[in-house]
């Protein structure tokens, strides 16, 4: 299987590339996958890949985006969606990884919401 956005020169093309992908339904996981693979990070893919993970209700592409979110300083989305997804419908293990990953404040503010561990 080739993976189409490998060889683009052009962030915009890898950057369209991302977003088509993400027109399919369950490619929110090989989207993340490509984006770390490239090291650049558009608004519009994130935002692609975001649309994606949401319109799935895919867990295991939230948990994923939500790690990936906690590393950009400009976010283009609200990440408590992706984290809120992971904690009430992910296995054990995704939520307590993920709710180690959080940083103080945001835990906070989801234990105020009703969420602990």
């Amino acid at each position: 299987m080739t993976n189409d956005t490998d060889n683009f020169d052009s962030i915009d093309d890898f950057d369209e590339a991302i977003v088509t992908l993400c027109q399919t339904p369950n490619t929110a996981l090989q989207a993340i996958h490509r984006l770390l693979g490239k090291g650049s990070i558009r608004s519009s893919s994130l935002n692609a890949i975001y649309e994606r993970v949401m319109s799935d209700r895919d867990v295991d592409g939230a948990y994923y985006l939500a790690v990936l979110a906690q590393k950009i300083d400009d976010l283009p989305f609200d990440a408590l969606p992706l984290v809120e997804l992971v904690l009430t419908q992910g296995d054990e293990h995704a939520k307590l990884s993920l709710w180690e990953k959080l940083p103080k404040a945001a835990k906070l503010s989801l234990q105020e919401q009703g969420f602990d561990f």
